[in-house]
Parts: structure tokens; sequence; C-alpha cells
């Protein structure tokens, strides 16, 4: 009788804004976003046991009024049909800013026209996802990480687990170019995202839970 090979097993950790301004925010088609069949068909030599997609909900003050609401039902969707899926919230802090765009043509130049918009950041969504990574790393048996990201704050965790434990990372770039601090921890694959594998990886565009019919946005279709 012929063997079967076993696929090693493991984690996946998707730093979802980051993924998000890089490549879903180009199209609205995108961001119906099937993140179990978006890891298959990523990494098939992988049997991924957990996807951990960290993000934080959105503000309607940056964004248009339903904003929100398309997030919840993404999320609810997400939560539907990927069943190895984890979503982590943290929360976005909103503030106002003074920018200036435009400049003057004369020596020195200037910028005018001060303006004030709304600028949303991101809080304790990447601190999470690092935890997670290095608390998985020293208690379970997965020996592959993968996560999703062009960040480079993540390096340092990356670097932790590799040096510290027999646990490889792997990435998975949102961008054409991985950045220089994450290549120099040394991991042990890099894979450039295309936008072909997202526009494979959607979800249906309606999931039924006990609730009833969880449809796609019609803005993103």
């Amino acid at each position: 009788m012929p063997s079967q090979t076993t696929r090693p097993t493991a984690i996946v950790y998707i730093d979802g804004m980051n993924l998000y301004h890089r490549m879903l925010r180009r199209d609205p088609k995108l961001k119906w976003l099937d993140l179990q069949k978006f890891c298959d068909i990523n990494l098939p030599q992988f049997e991924i046991t957990r996807i951990h997609y960290y993000t934080a909900l959105v503000s309607s003050a940056v964004t248009d009024a339903l904003g929100p609401t398309r997030q919840k039902t993404y999320l609810r969707a997400i939560e539907t049909i990927n069943p190895i899926v984890k979503i982590h919230l943290g929360r976005m802090k909103v503030e106002t800013v003074i920018t200036r765009i435009g400049s003057d043509r004369r020596w020195p130049f200037r910028a005018t026209k001060p303006k004030k918009v709304k600028k949303a950041t991101e809080k304790e969504s990447d601190v999470a996802l690092a935890t997670q990574m290095v608390h998985d790393a020293h208690t379970t048996n997965i020996k592959n990480l993968i996560i999703v990201t062009n960040d480079t704050d993540f390096a340092p965790a990356v670097r932790i687990i590799q040096e510290n434990t027999s646990v490889v990372v792997g990435i998975l770039c949102p961008g054409r170019k991985p950045a220089g601090s994450l290549l120099l921890t040394n991991p042990v694959f890099v894979k450039i995202l295309d936008f072909p594998c997202l526009y494979e990886s959607q979800l249906p565009d309606t999931v039924e839970d006990k609730h009833g019919h969880i449809k796609r946005p019609p803005a993103w279709t």
C-alpha cells in the first residue's frame, strides 16, 4: 500500500489593515475576501489549523456612513463560512489633524492651504498579533507560522521566534517589495501576493447563517 504524505501543519496570522491598504482597497471587488480560501491557494504545502485575523472596526467619521455596516456584514460572513478563522478586533482612534496641500513655486517652497481632516489610527492589533505569534511558538506543537504583512513592526517578534525556538516563520507579502527588516529576520520563505489570487479567493455572493442571508454589499460588486 503506498504511503500517504502528510502536509506539515501551520498557523496563519493576517495583518488585516496592512493587507487592506496595500491591496484590497484598490478594487472594491476584492474586499469580500474568503480568508480560508486565500490561505489554501497561497499555502497549498501546509495544512492550516488556525487563521488569526486582526483588524479594527472602522468609523463613519473617516469613511462613508455605510462603511461600518459593510465591515460588520463581512466579519459575520467570515465567521459563518470560515470555521478555522478567529477574528481579533483592535480599536480605531480617530482624531482631527491639520494637513497642508499644495505649495507655491517660489523659494523657499512652502506648503499652503491648511485643512482639517479626520485621521484614523489602528490601535492594539499589531501588539496583539505579535504577542499571539510568540505565545503560539512557545505553547503549541505547530512548527510553521506564517504572517501576512509587510509591516516592519513585526520584525522583532519574528526574530525572537526564529532565534529562540524550533519554529520557523514564513511571510506572505502584500506589495511588490518585502520590507528589508523583515527579510533580515531570515524567514523560511517569502511569497509576494498577487491580485489574481485575491480575485480567486472571494466568498460566495450570498452566505447563510442561522439568522438569515448575508449578502455581498452592493458597493463591493
